[in-house]
């Protein structure tokens, strides 16, 4: 005997919102996933259809079907999961991103570098800067001689010739 497989509807207001989501510049990828399930579920495909159109298995659309008839719309957003707890509190994530922002100078992340003195004093006050206000230090891979030396072949041999950009960088 087989399964009745119950019809998935979804009314004006659900596709006008998802539809509205789907609109959204900046939506989770696994947002439009989902919603993209419910809308061409509650048009009238299959789950069949709807799971070959959006490559997925048959489970995975009854499974959202099944969250967006208990929960609504909010159901298709990602639960939160188990795992080690947050080591820095929100504050202190916005805090810590404000002082990278706004302290780190702005002669220390551009300029004009006027000899290679002044180009290695402004790298490593930058270096300073950074250190002192990020939650990742930056640390050189290379040495700045090995760079400079780059620099100064790559001259040598021509590459550089043009200016970069308009302050002649």
């Amino acid at each position: 005997m087989s399964r009745t497989i119950a019809e998935f509807t979804t009314s004006n207001k659900e596709k006008s919102l998802l539809r509205a989501l789907l609109r959204r510049q900046r939506l989770p990828q696994n947002l439009v996933f989902r919603a993209r399930i419910i809308l061409l579920s509650g048009s009238g495909y299959s789950a069949q259809e709807v799971a070959e159109s959006e490559c997925c298995c048959v489970p995975t659309v009854y499974h959202w079907r099944k969250r967006f008839r208990m929960e609504g719309v909010e159901g298709l957003e990602d639960r939160p999961r188990s795992g080690q707890p947050k080591k820095l509190s929100e504050k202190k994530v916005l805090e810590v991103l404000r002082m990278t922002v706004e302290r780190i100078p702005k002669e220390a992340t551009q300029g004009i570098f006027t000899s290679t003195q002044d180009l290695r004093d402004k790298i490593k006050r930058f270096i300073k800067v950074h250190n002192a206000h990020s939650a990742k230090p930056f640390i050189w891979k290379k040495t700045a001689r090995s760079i400079l030396q780059s620099v100064s072949r790559a001259k040598k041999n021509k590459k550089l010739t043009k200016p970069i950009n308009r302050t002649g960088h």
